[in-house]
């Protein structure tokens, strides 16, 4: 097998530094679909920031981080960004997840924070648990984990006691967002690999391993990607060298996914519809159907380099 996790980040980053203006939401609205929150985008890239933070300082991933906060920075600054925090409405998680990852990036907005934290405690939505569900309740638990807000949740280790890591998943077939929501579970529980988990049913280890056979197999890079960051979250194969052999597939898949110009395409790019198009609808059409899996390949290869610090 050729490539590396290391050259997987390295083409990855480089891919997403050369293309942070499509990270604007000004500059998505020109060309790709509306978002209900747009800011999304920039959002999953501070998350890799975050997670590029944890491993050892490389001219590249650094640069990426410092422009990358400046954006959010930007973005946490405009009126439309603090009215729609201060609406409170459903995006509220949004907002603050945002506010928070710039936040602790290094960019301080404490009076922004406090307010937040004002507008948890003047609302119900929060200590009303009985109305989400535990997949809810892991999301904000973290969000607030990553503000360093105060709220009247249970922590961490007790959500995901309640929820299918622990309590095990229904037998029936999954379809892709369920298997999404299982991934995004592991990521909330670990902080994307960050800690490790409670433990979790032998039957959630045992799915993820077949799941990455299955996505690999039909080539689904995305999901590929979340679910080999989320055998490393998991702590599966760490007890030798190599990796287990359907791992080892996965990664395979995913560096043989990458092009040469460092992105990774999601199920959703059709080369078909690619080759119809020129200029700068062109790009921003692989912009848009390759920056979420190009994020998750890297978040998956920072993980793999920051405990193995190998090659696969």
């Amino acid at each position: 097998m050729t490539g590396s996790a290391a050259e997987l980040l390295d083409g990855t980053t480089g891919w997403l530094a050369e293309h942070l203006e499509w990270f604007s939401p000004q500059r998505w609205a020109r060309f790709l679909p509306c978002r209900p929150f747009p800011p999304g985008p920039a959002l999953e890239l501070l998350g890799l920031c975050r997670c590029l933070r944890r491993r050892p300082a490389v001219a590249g991933t650094a640069a990426l981080g410092e422009t990358a906060l400046d954006l959010g920075a930007q973005l946490v600054d405009a009126d439309a960004f603090r009215d729609g925090l201060y609406r409170c409405d459903h995006l509220f998680s949004y907002h603050l997840y945002l506010l928070a990852l710039v936040h602790s990036g290094g960019r301080g907005r404490p009076d922004l924070l406090a307010a937040a934290g004002r507008l948890l405690d003047a609302t119900a939505g929060v200590r009303a648990g009985a109305l989400r569900s535990t997949q809810e309740l892991v999301e904000l638990r973290y969000v607030l984990d990553v503000a360093e807000l105060a709220a009247t949740l249970p922590a961490m280790d007790v959500l995901v006691a309640r929820s299918a890591l622990t309590t095990g998943l229904p037998p029936a077939p999954l379809t892709d967002n369920e298997v999404y929501a299982l991934t995004h579970l592991v990521f909330y529980a670990t902080d994307f690999a960050g800690r490790r988990a409670v433990a979790v049913a032998p039957d959630t280890t045992g799915l993820v391993r077949a799941l990455i056979g299955v996505y690999a197999a039909v080539g689904d890079l995305d999901l590929t990607g979340e679910l080999l960051l989320c055998a490393d979250a998991l702590g599966l194969d760490l007890d030798g060298v190599i990796p287990e052999r359907v791992i080892a597939q996965g990664w395979r898949t995913l560096l043989a996914g990458q092009r040469p110009d460092g992105s990774v395409p999601s199920p959703l790019f059709d080369p078909v519809v690619d080759a119809r198009l020129t200029g700068e609808q062109r790009v921003a059409y692989r912009f848009g159907t390759s920056y979420h899996t190009t994020i998750v390949a890297a978040m998956a290869a920072t993980a793999w380099e920051g405990r193995r610090a190998r090659p696969v």
